[in-house]
């Protein structure tokens, strides 16, 4: 489980946060008890590691692609 938080760590401080689809994909609850999933979403939270839907990682894709008029 220690290999896996470091990885979710690694990829939500190189993109600023991650999903919940794949913090489900690397601990799957049949095999990782709630509470220590609940641990690794609270060290990512402590870390500034934004948790989020797969609907709001595009959302905020494309206002990033949005400029104001005249840029």
């Amino acid at each position: 489980v220690l290999g896996i938080t470091k990885k979710l760590i690694t990829t939500g401080r190189e993109r600023g946060s991650i999903t919940l689809d794949e913090i489900n994909a690397m601990l799957p609850a049949t095999q990782i008890s709630v509470e220590r999933i609940e641990q690794v979403m609270s060290a990512l939270k402590e870390m500034n590691i934004r948790i989020s839907d797969e609907e709001d990682i595009a959302d905020f894709d494309e206002e990033e692609d949005v400029l104001p008029e005249g840029e």
